[in-house]
């Protein structure tokens, strides 16, 4: 009878356990979609704060520092974008940015929409999208490009693990306390992870380019590259007649091929869901075998 007991228990544990396991992902995802949606609501009141008092961004010193930042490595050169070390380097204080957030980004062919931290800690990162150090900050302006970076999918959240989802001519936009920033997809790109000088500022340009690993789960063999620019109202009668979007995916050279990964990403969430239906059918034998004992 003990025996009995004890394995109904064990069983019932790891079936427990199995659920656990199946429901995280989508637990977190929720989690962080949720604590998006809170911050979010901050940004829209700051912004709409702002708008009512018509206080101008130019008036505001912090804005004033953050431009002379864009400004002064635009005239360097970005001399101190080396490595993975300079990336969560700024040499301004953040302190205006409550909790290193700067704002949000909002991907609606990607579903996604998460804070944007400054700084590419391993910290910040696990919690939304990062602006690199030594690249611009996302405010816009000429000779400017924020690199945005992503995990390509992170236990469980998404962040940028459908980025191959974005075809040229999307948008992609930018909130901050200041102002909201229209950027839209021109050009795809994938590289090794040590070609720096392909995110760099481009000279008269307003950009941000999106980056993340590439393919799925490669572990960081290449970086999925999404160069986007500014929609003004200088550019917008050009870029509406282009009604039809497309992806065209260019690589570094011969020694890069494109790998979608689609598959990999369809494979996964087969797995999870035949995972769970199993765990369910589990869950059933046990219960209609305890019925059937008694």
């Amino acid at each position: 009878m003990l025996k009995k007991v004890f394995r109904f228990l064990f069983s019932v544990c790891l079936i427990v356990l199995g659920i656990g396991m199946s429901l995280y992902p989508a637990v977190r995802s929720e989690k962080i979609h949720m604590e998006a949606i809170s911050y979010q609501k901050e940004v829209d009141n700051a912004y709409k704060q702002n708008k009512e008092q018509k206080k101008k961004k130019e008036s505001d010193s912090f804005y004033q520092s953050i431009k002379k930042y864009n400004e002064d490595i635009y005239k360097n050169g970005q001399k101190d974008f080396k490595d993975a070390f300079s990336y969560t380097w700024f040499p301004i204080p953040l302190n205006g940015f409550k909790e290193e957030r700067c704002g949000y980004i909002k991907i609606p062919a990607m579903d996604v929409q998460l804070p944007l931290y400054v700084r590419a800690t391993k910290k910040n990162m696990a919690k939304g999208a990062t602006v690199l150090g030594n690249t611009s900050l996302p405010i816009g302006g000429n000779n400017t490009n924020s690199v945005i970076a992503g995990h390509r999918g992170y236990q469980g959240a998404p962040y940028f693990r459908e980025i191959e989802k974005l075809q040229i001519g999307d948008k992609v936009y930018i909130k901050n306390q200041w102002e909201k920033l229209t950027y839209i997809v021109k050009r795809i790109k994938i590289v090794y992870p040590n070609d720096s000088d392909e995110v760099k500022i481009q000279p008269g340009k307003d950009m941000i380019t999106l980056l993340t690993c590439h393919p799925y789960r490669s572990h960081g063999k290449y970086r999925y590259l999404v160069f986007c620019e500014r929609f003004t109202s200088k550019n917008k009668e050009k870029d509406s007649k282009k009604t039809t979007k497309k992806t065209v995916v260019t690589t570094k050279d011969e020694t890069i091929t494109y790998e979608p990964s689609t598959p990999d990403i369809k494979r996964e969430n087969t797995i999870k869901v035949v995972a769970f239906i199993f765990i369910l059918c589990c869950i059933a034998y046990i219960f209609v075998s305890k019925i059937r004992n008694r």
